[in-house]
């Protein structure tokens, strides 16, 4: 019976999770995806308690194609759902800049990590990877494991 329950609240946060991506921000349909990031962060900040998001962005395109964005868009949230919630991460950062030809997307935090060679990617990782390389990327995780030192009194 529990394993019952624990699939069924796996299918359910799966589907609200495929629900909240197809609501996306009215801006990507013209691919201000830079816009429509900030305006999500702003929110996360103001609603999310005991998580500190920062965005920056260095000579990324005001518009960029509408797929594209959207698709970055996703990637955005993953990343940020993956931090919070698996990482436990009380601090992202984002970073978006434009290096050549390129446009880069880095998210750093300071979660617990993880170690690439005993972890296996699960549906969020796999559909970042799968977004990134349909869009002609490369993507790449530098983790390790580390020692979570929690001194509050």
């Amino acid at each position: 019976m529990l394993n019952f329950a624990g699939d069924v609240q796996y299918s359910f946060s799966e589907n609200i999770r495929e629900v909240s991506h197809q609501i996306m921000p009215k801006s990507l349909d013209f691919g201000a995806l830079v816009d429509a990031m900030a305006s999500q962060i702003n929110i996360f900040n103001q609603t999310i308690t005991g998580t500190k998001i920062e965005f920056q962005t260095y000579d990324f395109p005001q518009t960029i194609d509408t797929k594209k964005a959207q698709n970055l868009y996703f990637i955005f949230l993953e990343l940020i759902n993956n931090s919070r919630k698996r990482g436990g991460s009380k601090n992202i950062q984002i970073d978006f800049f434009c290096y050549e030809y390129s446009l880069v997307f880095q998210c750093i935090d300071a979660g617990e990590g993880f170690d690439k060679s005993t972890t296996n990617f699960g549906f969020g990782l796999l559909s970042i990877e799968r977004r990134i390389k349909e869009m002609g990327g490369t993507f790449s995780i530098e983790s390790e494991r580390q020692k979570r030192n929690d001194n509050t009194n």
